[in-house]
């Protein structure tokens, strides 16, 4: 059920990081001791390592679903998850003018990157929203994404954005190629 993305990542975390520690424990023998050692070993950001335990307290659950576990046993239970450094920093009005100065003196050299944070910028989409927007998904002032990260979504367009995307060429399907 899980998007490519999110497969592939949660893949990797535990062919990274659980098969290498955990991979020889029979899953009806893991304690919580072994999983809080293994967890204080990884050596990676904070939210690799909180994706990692995920993972693995899912495949503990799903051990006592099927029976391989008792219910209740799972031991990554009660584990406190590390906090991201990540502090998200928003643009005052001082500052969004200070980026499209920025911005207009790349226009030339760089159009289509330019275009891209712009459209980032005055919209909000997630990166990969926009990566995959197509033109066929532009509805008079709104985009329609059959497909984002948290499913089908619309994203209502403001003049400036719609000017944008005017002014761009259409050469794929994808509104913004490369």
């Amino acid at each position: 059920q899980w998007k490519p993305n999110t497969y592939r990542a949660n893949l990797s975390a535990i062919k990274n990081h659980v098969l290498p520690s955990l991979g020889k424990t029979k899953v009806r023998d893991l304690e919580h001791q072994d999983v809080l050692l293994w967890y204080n070993q990884i050596n990676r950001a904070a939210g690799t390592r909180n994706r990692v335990l995920a993972n693995l307290s899912t495949m503990m659950r799903h051990a006592e679903i099927v029976g391989i576990r008792q219910p209740g046993t799972n031991p990554c239970r009660h584990m406190r998850k590390h906090q991201s450094q990540f502090d998200a920093e928003y643009l005052d009005t001082k500052a969004f003018a200070k980026l499209g100065n920025v911005l207009r003196q790349f226009e030339g050299r760089y159009a289509l990157p330019v275009a891209f944070i712009w459209f980032l910028a005055l919209t909000g989409c997630r990166r990969g929203e926009a990566e995959a927007a197509q033109w066929s998904h532009l509805e008079d002032n709104k985009l329609i994404l059959p497909d984002s990260k948290t499913g089908p979504k619309t994203i209502w367009l403001g003049k400036q954005v719609v000017r944008l995307l005017r002014g761009l060429p259409r050469t794929s399907d994808f509104i913004f190629v490369s």
